[in-house]
Order: C-alpha cells, then sequence, then structure tokens
C-alpha cells in the first residue's frame, strides 16, 4: 500500500490544526488503497474499526433492500 503524503489532507478541515509533525504521526498509521467501482467500502451494521477520508471522488451511500424492506 502507498503511504498517503501530507499534502493531501493539509487543507481539509478534519486535519485543521495539526502541525505537520502531528500529521506525519497520524499519516504513519494510513493507507492508501484504491477501491473498484461499484465495490462495497463498509457495510451497514458492521462494527467501525477504521475511517476513510476520501480526497477525490464520490460515493454512493445505499440501504441494501432486504433493510427496506423491513421497514415498509
Amino acid at each position: 500500500m502507498a503511504t498517503v503524503d501530507r499534502s493531501l489532507v493539509a487543507g481539509l478541515p478534519l486535519f485543521a490544526g495539526f502541525s505537520d509533525q502531528e500529521l506525519d504521526e497520524i499519516l504513519r498509521e494510513t493507507r492508501s488503497q484504491r477501491i473498484a467501482r461499484n465495490r462495497n467500502v463498509f457495510e451497514q451494521g458492521e462494527e467501525a474499526h477504521s475511517f476513510f477520508v476520501l480526497p477525490h471522488g464520490h460515493v454512493r451511500a445505499a440501504r441494501p433492500r432486504r433493510w427496506e424492506s423491513r421497514c415498509s
């Protein structure tokens, strides 16, 4: 996996106020990951163990049909 360059996240509000040293420390734990189109990144109800920062592109969030039918 490729490392994440500080310049990709330094301007994002989530990372505002962090020093370069602090950002470097945070980024040591990160990994760059390319997700193929139409692939799931996570599933509803799945235990959270990380979070994602999307510097470009977009993500579509949708409820699974089986969940929608139970709520109707």
